[in-house]
């Protein structure tokens, strides 16, 4: 990559990543900030270094909020050094422009925010060398050596930057001048983003829905039926759709209908359920399962994946859409399911799935964006780990698992067993292949299937039971429950979904910084934790109240999400996207200002 005098520097964005190329490329010395060898310079960004600038750089006049000078729309945004990092940036600038460093290779982390922070940086030291990516989706020594061999030119990823570019202006003006307005009208400080207010108007309707919700009360009859053989089962009283009595009366006189009356079975079915593995990890169905299993939040999730992906080498990069792996791939899989086979946890199941050909459904290069699905490395873990390390992976080495092992079958059981005249539905369900569940057999929190799921015994159409009890049981509709991170993660994700402008890949944020969001919206006060449960407080329901529609719409921002999708894809220009954003903001600025 180097010529003879000449060296190429590699830019990473953190110190570890740095290290890990540098234990690939072998002979490095320790330096302030960087390392160095005969061929190569690595450095490293620490996050970002440059960021858009405040509006004081802009005009010193707007560091004073002032309803005035809204809205704030620069003619052309620039971007500025963080205070906090100019030191090391000074450092990476002398790098990136000493004579001998001929080109430079982005190995900032591989996605939208990963190019924005290597552009930002390239760009603020005016830097023109010709620059490379980097494309890392596992830090093992064997898939940096991978990545090495398929280094791109770094104007491939153009549209990349230009989506991040348009998505981070777009923050900065929807934040900048909404935040300005409604603080200035309030005379309290009322943070407004693009993603986090829509976000939060969801969790503001299903509060509103809960406590506008009225309970209303309901029997249902259940009876036990006993067959000549001592086994018994339940049965809940229907006539067709209905299930339920609106007066205790009503149910009490059904009682008395069928109480001391023989049962008779006037139909059986039995129906096999055939269910294939589910798909592999993305981060949003990684976060959603951590929390519904090991009752971690979003945020703690993804610190605990980076932490696996970054430091301990378990995983692949977590901060992906994409629930698929490239055909290319799929040929490290022996050596992944050989990791595992070494670790008594998963050593008979991985036996297993070498056993297996690799699924098809799993193997599909159009499914892969910019990272394939979250999956085991090819290094074995050790008893280091902590224990939300091990949960973590654990979660994602039996899904990695899963996907080889046959569908499970369910032969799930209705019964209608006729009294009086009257009917009662009974259902039940029996294993006939455990196929993929086998390998969550030793795990909690398993779909039981319902209150009405039960073991059934073996019955027959025309078989008389006795009815031995008939209880009328008081029921009451629930309101819909508060969200919890696993669910306001499917919400934003889903968000805008049925809208014929949205695309499919649209939602609030994207699966990287949806945990995020969650947070800022707990930091500011807009949301509180309760138990597992998110619920908005009453600074969050006033600034629902307080903004426009078009802030506060989850279709809406998911349209905008889906352009920024398309920017990335070199579908859709990002002046376009600008120009868009700045009419809003003018129309912001101006109903708020005259209501």
């Amino acid at each position: 990559m180097a010529g003879n005098n000449k060296k190429t520097l590699f830019l990473a964005e953190k110190p570890s990543v740095a290290r890990d190329i540098a234990g690939v490329l072998g002979n490095f010395a320790q330096k302030k900030g960087y390392l160095e060898n005969d061929s190569y310079v690595i450095t490293w960004a620490l996050g970002h270094l440059a960021e858009l600038a405040a509006p004081e750089d802009y005009d010193p006049g707007l560091k004073k909020w002032s309803i005035d000078t809204l809205p704030i729309i620069p003619a052309s945004f620039f971007i500025r050094p963080v205070d906090s990092k100019k030191k090391h940036l000074r450092i990476v600038k002398e790098l990136l422009n000493r004579s001998d460093v001929s080109e430079v290779i982005n190995a900032c982390d591989a996605g939208r925010e990963g190019e924005a922070i290597f552009r930002y940086i390239y760009y603020l030291v005016g830097c023109r060398k010709p620059h490379r990516r980097l494309w890392l989706s596992e830090n093992t020594p064997e898939a940096i050596r991978r990545a090495l061999t398929r280094l791109d030119s770094g104007t491939r990823y153009d549209s990349l930057f230009a989506s991040a570019q348009a998505r981070a202006r777009a923050d900065w003006l929807v934040g900048m001048n909404a935040t300005r307005v409604y603080t200035i009208l309030k005379s309290e400080k009322m943070t407004v983003g693009r993603v986090q207010t829509p976000t939060l108007a969801i969790l503001v309707e299903r509060e509103r829905e809960i406590r506008a919700f009225v309970p209303e009360i309901y029997w249902e009859l259940w009876v036990t039926f006993e067959t000549n053989e001592g086994e018994t089962y339940r049965g809940k009283w229907f006539d067709n759709s209905i299930t339920r009595f609106i007066s205790r009366e009503k149910a009490v006189e059904m009682r008395a209908c069928v109480k001391g009356c023989k049962g008779e079975i006037s139909s059986l079915d039995e129906r096999e359920d055939v269910v294939a593995p589910p798909p592999l990890y993305n981060l949003d169905g990684l976060q959603q399962d951590a929390n519904r299993i090991l009752g971690m939040t979003a945020a703690r999730t993804l610190e605990v994946a980076q932490l696996l992906y970054e430091r301990r080498k378990l995983i692949t990069y977590p901060r992906t859409d994409s629930r698929y792996i490239t055909e290319i791939l799929s040929g490290t899989i022996p050596g992944r399911l050989s990791a595992l086979s070494r670790v008594g946890l998963y050593a008979r199941m991985a036996d297993k799935a070498l056993g297996y050909p690799i699924p098809e459904r799993i193997v599909n290069d159009a499914g892969v964006t910019d990272h394939h699905a979250i999956i085991p490395t090819e290094v074995v873990p050790d008893t280091s780990l902590s224990g939300e390390e091990r949960d973590i992976y654990d979660l994602v080495a039996r899904r990695f698992l899963a996907v080889f092992f046959p569908p499970a079958v369910r032969c799930h059981i209705t019964a209608v067993t006729k009294v009086n005249g009257q009917d009662f539905l009974s259902k039940g369900s029996r294993i006939v292949c455990r196929g993929w569940e086998e390998v969550y057999s030793s795990l909690e929190n398993v779909d039981d299937g319902g209150e009405e799921q039960s073991k059934l015994p073996e019955l027959k159409e025309g078989q008389k039971v006795d009815l031995v009890s008939a209880a009328v049981e008081e029921k009451k509709t629930r309101p819909p429950g508060r969200y919890t991170d696993a669910t306001i993660i499917k919400a934003m994700k889903n968000a805008g979904r049925m809208s014929k402008n949205a695309e499919k890949e649209s939602g609030l944020g994207t699966p990287a910084t949806r945990a995020g969001i969650i947070e800022k919206l707990i930091v500011v006060g807009y949301v509180e934790r309760r138990g597992k449960h998110l619920a908005p407080t009453g600074k969050g329901e006033e600034l629902i109240d307080l903004v426009p529609e078009e802030l506060k719409s989850p279709q809406m921002t998911a349209e905008w999400e889906g352009l920024l999708r398309r920017i990335e894809q070199g579908k859709y220009g990002a002046r376009s996207f600008m120009a868009g954003i700045e009419d809003m903001v003018r129309r912001v600025v101006e109903s708020a200002v005259n209501v």
